[in-house]
């Protein structure tokens, strides 16, 4: 394995940074309220942001496997906290633009560095995102 350049550790450690700190990870651990038939979209929410956990994981994984130490990711965004208590079906719009700037980021990511584990592991993410996305506006709103 050849050694990465700076600036591809740096695409590497910003992108795991970026994904931990995501709307969707927020979504998965704040109180969002579903009444009745939204159980399911609250439910699926839930579901779908631990995936993605679970993905960045891997990701984690892959990074300590090129020798790049993945970040501690910090806090989430301030602003996410308004997203508390409020209706799943609400969130819904604003989870599926937070896979799209995701997918589209992952992307640019994947075709700014050389390194073919690390283009393979930027392309993993960006499917799980439109994946994520897809099925985000498959949901009922």
């Amino acid at each position: 394995m050849t050694p990465l350049t700076p600036a591809d550790e740096h695409r590497l450690r910003e992108a795991y940074r970026r994904e931990s700190r995501s709307l969707l990870q927020y979504a998965g651990q704040a109180e969002l309220y579903a009444g009745g038939a939204d159980r399911k979209v609250l439910d699926a929410v839930r579901r779908v942001a631990a995936e993605d956990a679970e993905h960045l994981r891997g990701f984690a994984d892959i990074l300590g496997q090129m020798r790049v130490a993945p970040p501690h990711p910090g806090a989430f965004p301030v602003g996410f906290t308004d997203l508390n208590f409020v209706a799943a079906r609400w969130l819904l719009p604003k989870l599926a633009a937070d896979r799209r700037r995701a997918a589209a980021d992952l992307t640019a990511d994947r075709d700014a560095v050389a390194d073919p584990a690390a283009k393979a592991a930027f392309e993993a993410l960006a499917d799980m995102a439109r994946r994520h996305l897809a099925e985000l506006e498959s949901l009922p709103s």
